[in-house]
């Protein structure tokens, strides 16, 4: 979540995580359900108010819940 705050909001993430059947996945063991860590995440940043490109330099998104480009 700091990355995020720190990452441009015009820069688009493609990918926080993956999916694989059991048989080839060997480690990190919180990839195993992309869905309950893309909630974790939304709710962390919900959790601290934040968004990415909050801290971006220069991003205007200082006010909180104006999260608009």
């Amino acid at each position: 979540i700091d990355c995020l705050e720190l990452l441009s909001p015009h820069c688009v993430v493609e990918r926080l995580t993956a999916e694989t059947t059991d048989e080839f996945l060997i480690a990190p063991e919180w990839c195993r359900d992309k869905n309950a860590t893309l909630r974790l995440l939304e709710r962390r940043l919900a959790e601290r108010d934040t968004w990415q490109g909050k801290k971006f330099p220069m991003s205007g998104y200082d006010l909180p819940g104006d999260h608009t480009p």
